[in-house]
């Protein structure tokens, strides 16, 4: 696109007819052109982004758009309050005419976030996501289709976020795999590794409490395979999994019977839900803090059915 400079009542009318090309190829041989290069690009993601704040950036002022853009980038004083209205000693009438390719070029460009150009061949060069799966073979491989595939199309929304938004950003193949490959990787960590807890607690909650003993690893290790977890060998029948660990948690406490749960939170639903359903349950104020996570005194109380009560007061 070529801007041409007249004078006012010099510059041919632009009647939306036949006629105007016409006159827009007679003003060209009668005034200078002014290129809308790559300085009146960005001056127009500039004008254009301020327009569209201001709500007045429809359609129809894209040529007003232009024409500001083409007279910022030749140093053409304008009025604030209408970029397209240019003042100098002499009013300038700034009248668009196309040239062949030239609105292509155009259209080739976006405008990003902060009025910055973008081109658009940089958005169309992201490869399609189904194009990325069958290239990242290994990827699908190691989390399975459908996490790649939703990883990729992170990867692929994510550089088109940063591109239209003026940022640089990789959008080869390779860069893409290698961006979901990270993705999944912190959103699946690895199983845990062995510390070293030098940090002056014995049972410590957050690095697997106490170690357990050679003989419960032992027993682990019997467990990980087919054993006798719920079978009688003797009678050749089904059995129960509480018979090894309910016998010496009667002899130890004294209780009816015993049965273990690996987390305190479940113990207190069972032990609730057994002795204290449609009960009140008194518990200190200051004792009602969160039992690991996110499980609160109060919400087990409601869940196995018995009724808490407050007692006392906080710090």
């Amino acid at each position: 696109m070529h801007l041409v400079i007249g004078r006012p009542g010099s510059a041919p009318p632009t009647p939306r007819n036949a006629a105007r090309q016409a006159h827009l190829q007679q003003a060209e041989t009668d005034f200078e052109p002014l290129p809308f290069d790559a300085e009146a690009a960005r001056a127009f993601g500039q004008v254009a982004a301020s327009l569209r704040r201001s709500g007045r950036m429809p359609a129809a002022r894209a040529y007003d758009a232009m024409i500001a853009a083409v007279a910022i980038a030749n140093e053409l004083p304008s009025t604030p309050a209408n970029p397209s209205d240019f003042k100098g000693i002499d009013r300038l009438d700034l009248v668009p005419v196309p040239v062949p390719g030239a609105l292509e070029q155009h259209r080739s460009r976006a405008v990003g976030q902060d009025g910055r150009v973008i081109e658009h061949a940089a958005l169309a060069a992201l490869p399609r996501v189904d194009a990325l799966v069958e290239a990242a073979e290994d990827l699908v491989a190691q989390y399975g289709r459908a996490p790649a595939t939703d990883a990729l199309r992170r990867a692929v929304d994510g550089a088109r976020r940063a591109l239209l938004a003026g940022e640089g950003a990789d959008v080869d193949a390779g860069s893409l795999v290698a961006a979901a490959t990270l993705d999944l990787a912190r959103r699946r960590p690895g199983p845990p590794r062995p510390v070293l807890n030098a940090a002056g607690i014995v049972v410590h909650t957050n690095l697997g409490r106490a170690p357990l003993s050679a003989a419960a690893r032992e027993a682990m290790l019997a467990a990980s395979d087919y054993c006798d977890l719920e079978y009688d060998l003797d009678t050749g029948r089904r059995g129960s999994r509480d018979t090894r660990l309910g016998p010496p948690l009667v002899e130890a406490t004294g209780a009816e019977a015993g049965i273990a749960v690996n987390n305190a939170a479940a113990a207190l639903v069972l032990i609730l839900a057994a002795l204290a359903t449609g009960r009140e349950v008194p518990v200190s104020r200051g004792e009602l803090v969160e039992i690991g996570g996110s499980f609160r005194l109060p919400e087990i109380m409601a869940a196995s059915g018995a009724r808490l009560v407050e007692v006392g007061t906080t710090n």
